[in-house]
């Protein structure tokens, strides 16, 4: 009876962490102007005009963006 538990808790981890993995698309960008800054002790990149942010099937435009960097 544990080891069945195990094997099921084993099998709902690995689905989980999959899923997780697979929502972490890199995303490549694009804009004319990008800058970074620091605010309260944050980096932050700044890019403008004519931003583009692309991965397989998805394309996101917009004239600003913010990335705060971890």
């Amino acid at each position: 009876m544990e080891k069945t538990l195990h094997i099921k808790y084993f099998i709902v981890c690995f689905i989980l962490a999959v899923g997780f993995i697979s929502a972490q698309e890199r995303w490549n960008y694009s804009a004319e102007e990008m800058e970074s800054t620091k605010i309260n002790g944050k980096e932050i990149r700044r890019v403008k005009e004519n931003v583009r942010f692309v991965t397989p099937g998805k394309v996101i435009l917009t004239d600003n963006a913010l990335q705060y960097i971890s």
